[in-house]
């Protein structure tokens, strides 16, 4: 973000160069140009101070995820899926993308499964039972 508070700051200089030496035949038209372009370098800059504020929140989000996926593994976790199914298993892994998890013993209403693929678009929430 320093380099550019450093660039915004020179282009405002530059704007004050070009506002002092001026022609008295045209100040209006120069003058209205300098602050267009003034605006639009004040919207960019803002633009991409956001872009670097939404990449560091999504890092943080991403390791928080990271560090939960490495807490979990080996411990029991209950999960609730769409439809508000409720199942239970041991979290064992999960792919690099993050699309589906593997879950041993899991309990089913219905059934206990040895081991099974979830995807992770089908679950709502995944909890480790320590933590309940």
């Amino acid at each position: 973000t320093l380099s550019f508070l450093f660039l915004r700051g020179k282009s405002m200089e530059k704007n004050t160069e070009t506002s002092t030496t001026q022609s008295t035949n045209t100040p209006q038209k120069e003058n209205t140009l300098d602050s267009k372009e003034e605006v639009a370098a004040n919207t960019q800059f803002l633009w991409i101070e956001t872009q670097i504020k939404k990449a560091k929140q999504n890092a943080k989000l991403r390791e928080r995820m990271l560090r939960f996926y490495f807490y979990a593994i080996g411990h029991k976790v209950n999960i609730r899926m769409l439809e508000n199914i409720q199942v239970a298993g041991i979290f064992t892994a999960t792919d690099a993308k993050q699309q589906r998890i593997e879950i041993t013993e899991l309990q089913t209403p219905m059934f206990t499964y040895p081991e099974a693929l979830l995807r992770t678009c089908d679950i709502v929430h995944l909890l480790p039972r320590t933590l309940r």
